[in-house]
C-alpha cells in the first residue's frame, strides 16, 4: 500500500470520477472462463448455459463450478489496480443446487506470507434460484494490496456464478497523504501538549516493512501535528474529509472522541484547547476499546477555512498518558486530506457514439468519428491523448483502472 500512496503524495486524483459506476469483471457471455479456476485439483470450472434464465439473471451464460469436495472455490488473479477505493464493493450472482449453501469471499495479495481478507461469516444462497451476494469492503485498510479474488461455497454441490462486479463510490477528489515512507526510523514529527509527548517514525507493530507514526501522549491535551502543502490555487475549504489508518494499541485509548484541528502556522500549547488557537475541522466518537488491527478512520471536515500553502493538521484523542500503569500508545498511517470531487478537464464538445472496452494489454475504442480521446490513470495522470480520431483505436496500457474521456463522455475501464 505504501508504494501506491507514495506515487500520489501530492494530488491523488487531480481528475475525478464524475458518476458512480459498476465495473463488471465477468459476465461470461463470450463463453470464456477468463482464467477463473478452482483451488481444488479435481474440481471443474466451465462456462455453460444459464441453468435458470429468469430474474435477476436473464443472461444466456454462467460459470459453473463442480467442486471435488466441500469448500471448493473459484479464484482469479486480478493484478494491480483491481481495487482502487477504500469503500469498493464486490458483488456476484450465485445459483446453488444445494440447499443451505453459503458463500464467502477471499481477497489475497498473492505474495509470500500473503495477506488474506475473508468475510467473517458466510452469506446464504438460495437453492435453485439466482441470489445477488454483495461484500462491502468499506474500511478495509489492505484494499490496495489485493491482487487475487476468490469465492468459496460451503457445500460440495454444483454452483453457478455470473455478473461478478466491482462498484466504486460516487465521488473522488484531490487527495494529500502523509504515509511516512520518505522518513527515517526515529525521525520525529511535531507534537503539541503539556510536555513529554512524542511523535516518532516507527516500524509498523502489525506488519513488517511498513513505516508508521507512533504517538506517546504522556498526558492529556497532546497530539501529533502534520504539515500538508496544498497544490497551488487550492484552499483548505476544498477538502471535505480527513482519513487515516489507526491502531489504538494500549493504555487510555478506548471510547474517545477523535478530533482534527487546523492551523495556518506551526502550533504550540495544548491540543483540544482554546489556547492553541486551532480550528476544529471535525470529530467522531469511537466507542471501542484498544484495537487489535488497523482501523480505517474517516472524519467529515466541516469548515470554510480559506487557508492556502502549507497548513498544519493536528489529530488524535484527549487521553491520559498512562492507564493502570500501562503507557498509552497509538499509531497512525496514511494520514490524508481528501477533496471534494472535481470534473475532468474540458474537451471539445462533440457528439460521441464511440464504444470503449477492455482487451488484453490495453483498451479498444470503436466507432470514433473525429472525436477527441483522453485517458487518465487513477493518480490523475494523463496517459494518452489524441484529437480528431476516427475509426477504431487500440491503446496499449498496463493493468489497472482508467478514466476514458471521449469528448464529454467519461467511462471507467478495467484493463486486466
Amino acid at each position: 500500500m505504501k508504494k501506491f500512496y507514495a506515487a500520489c503524495a501530492a494530488v491523488f486524483f487531480a481528475a475525478a470520477t464524475v458518476t458512480a459506476q459498476n465495473i463488471k469483471l465477468n459476465d461470461f457471455e463470450d463463453g470464456a472462463a477468463d482464467s477463473w479456476a478452482s483451488w481444488q485439483g479435481g474440481a471443474s470450472v466451465e462456462v455453460v448455459d444459464n441453468p435458470s434464465a429468469t430474474e435477476p439473471n436473464t443472461s444466456s451464460k454462467a460459470l459453473k463450478l463442480t467442486p471435488e469436495t466441500a469448500w471448493g472455490s473459484i479464484a482469479k488473479w486480478m493484478g494491480d489496480g483491481f481495487l482502487t477505493k477504500e469503500s469498493a464493493k464486490i458483488s456476484v450472482l450465485v445459483y446453488s443446487t444445494d440447499a443451505e449453501n453459503e458463500i464467502k469471499i477471499y481477497l489475497e495479495n498473492g505474495g509470500a506470507g500473503e495477506e488474506k481478507n475473508e468475510t467473517e461469516t458466510f452469506k446464504p444462497v438460495a437453492q435453485n434460484t439466482w441470489t445477488r451476494i454483495e461484500f462491502n469492503l468499506a474500511g478495509d485498510v489492505n484494499w490496495a494490496e489485493y491482487k487475487q479474488l476468490a469465492f468459496q461455497p460451503k457445500t460440495a454441490g454444483v454452483i453457478y456464478f455470473d455478473d461478478i462486479t466491482v462498484s466504486y463510490p460516487e465521488n473522488s477528489g484531490p487527495k494529500l497523504t502523509n504515509d511516512f515512507e520518505d522518513k527515517q526510523l526515529g525521525d520525529t514529527e511535531h507534537a503539541i501538549g503539556w510536555g513529554g509527548m512524542e511523535a516518532v517514525i516507527a516500524e509498523d507493530p502489525l506488519a513488517s516493512g511498513n513505516q508508521v507514526l507512533k504517538f506517546t501522549p504522556n498526558n492529556y491535551n497532546s497530539a501529533p501535528v502534520l504539515a500538508f502543502t496544498l497544490p497551488e490555487g487550492d484552499k483548505l475549504s476544498a477538502y471535505s474529509t480527513f482519513t487515516f489508518k489507526a491502531h489504538w494499541a494500549q493504555g487510555d485509548v478506548g471510547y474517545k472522541h477523535i478530533k482534527v484541528f487546523a492551523w495556518s502556522t506551526l502550533p504550540s500549547g495544548a491540543f483540544d484547547d482554546d489556547g492553541s488557537a486551532g480550528t476544529l475541522l471535525g470529530s467522531i466518537n469511537r466507542e471501542k476499546g484498544a484495537s487489535t488491527s488497523w482501523e480505517y478512520t474517516e472524519i467529515d471536515i466541516t469548515n470554510t477555512l480559506e487557508l492556502e500553502g502549507t497548513v498544519f493538521i493536528g489529530f488524535g484523542i484527549n487521553c491520559n498518558g498512562t492507564q493502570d500503569e500501562v503507557t498509552t500508545i497509538w499509531y497512525a498511517d496514511d494520514v490524508s486530506l481528501v477533496g471534494t470531487a472535481t470534473s475532468l478537464p474540458n474537451a471539445p464538445q462533440t457528439n460521441s457514439g464511440a464504444s470503449v472496452f477492455s482487451k488484453a494489454g490495453g483498451l479498444q475504442v470503436a466507432g470514433l468519428q473525429n472525436n477527441s480521446i483522453t485517458v487518465y490513470n487513477l493518480t490523475g495522470t494523463k496517459v494518452f491523448e489524441q484529437n480528431a480520431a476516427s475509426g477504431d483505436l487500440s491503446i496499449a496500457l498496463p493493468g489497472g483502472l482508467y478514466l476514458v474521456k471521449v469528448d464529454q463522455k467519461v467511462s471507467k475501464v478495467l484493463v486486466k
